[in-house]
């Protein structure tokens, strides 16, 4: 019968724990319910496959009009890269409340926030306002996300008020995840040395839903206070794009600017977030000619965590 539980992804991970609960409940001591409240502070590599592997290393692709060697103005592609190193294990924060059923079992909620960064600095040919200049690139992404959770926790290994060691479960709602990325041009030459000119890309995503497992130690200090740490893997039960996507920049009508394609952008009316990809057949001046290079980016949290904690409990 576990072959027909366990032959959708979403029913295996949500049915089963709930099953373990109720056995659980059912072998429970009787004892006083009690209460505890744990800050938690830890880490979570999400894998975020596509932007790590893809979209950080697609260039910026620039269409401006430059002088030439004849002092005639022409249109001019350039491809100005700017590779970003890829956002591994992220902070996390967040706070616990667990009710204890029993010793060995308790139910808890809680909410947390975790950030990821990268950054990278190029220095590369800009076209602006005719002319071919140098220029530093300062490019950075910053990711964030707010969440609640609530779950199940059950001691498998103990001794009283001395020790735990538990096994969890919990079920999480990412309800607002943003994504900025910056890219500020320092021009090191020309008539706009040291002028910048910047690009902000702005995208969000909501409702996403995780799992998490994970086994966990806690030390008793005193009766009513203990440290821990847990570890764990969070699976993502779908997929999610980043959508509501906003651009700003500071060009100049004077700058001679054409068209910017920037590593990440939305090519279509739909608000959604696509990359550039830096793949496949490109013209002689490094650049591709169209549209259809954009590709959709579908994104997963999937990955470890690991926490270290303080519990009151009362």
């Amino acid at each position: 019968m576990s072959h027909l539980l366990c032959a959708n992804r979403v029913r295996c991970i949500v049915l089963w724990p709930l099953f373990f609960f109720a056995v659980s409940v059912a072998h429970a001591k009787e004892v006083a319910p009690q209460w505890s409240v744990s800050p938690v502070l830890g880490v979570h590599a999400p894998a975020l496959s596509l932007l790590n592997n893809e979209a950080f290393k697609s260039p910026l692709r620039i269409t401006a009009q430059v002088m030439d060697e004849f002092g005639e103005m022409k249109s001019r592609r350039v491809s100005f890269r700017t590779p970003l190193p890829e956002i591994g294990a992220g902070a996390e924060a967040g706070l616990d409340i667990q009710w204890n059923i029993s010793e060995s079992l308790g139910l808890f909620v809680g909410y947390g926030t975790w950030e990821g960064e990268s950054s990278a600095q190029t220095v590369g040919e800009f076209p602006l306002e005719g002319a071919l200049d140098n220029a530093v690139n300062e490019r950075s992404v910053r990711l964030s996300y707010n969440q609640a959770y609530l779950g199940i926790r059950y001691a498998f290994l103990q001794k009283p008020r001395k020790y735990r060691t538990y096994a969890r479960f919990s079920l999480h709602n990412i309800f607002d995840f943003d994504y900025r990325e910056d890219q500020v041009f320092t021009f090191l030459t020309g008539g706009a040395t040291g002028f910048k000119r910047i690009i902000i890309t702005k995208a969000h995503a909501t409702a996403i839903i995780l799992a998490q497992t994970g086994l966990g130690f806690d030390y008793f200090i005193k009766d009513w206070f203990s440290i821990g740490f847990e570890a764990g893997y969070v699976i993502g039960l779908s997929t999610f794009e980043l959508s509501r996507a906003t651009r700003e920049d500071d060009f100049l009508g004077t700058d001679g600017i054409g068209s910017v394609r920037l590593p990440l952008a939305v090519p279509n009316r739909d608000g959604v977030l696509h990359y550039l990809d830096a793949s496949g057949p490109v013209e002689a001046d490094g650049t591709k000619p169209d549209d259809s290079t954009y590709r959709s980016m579908s994104l997963g949290l999937d990955g470890w965590k690991a926490a270290f904690r303080i519990s009151i409990e009362y």
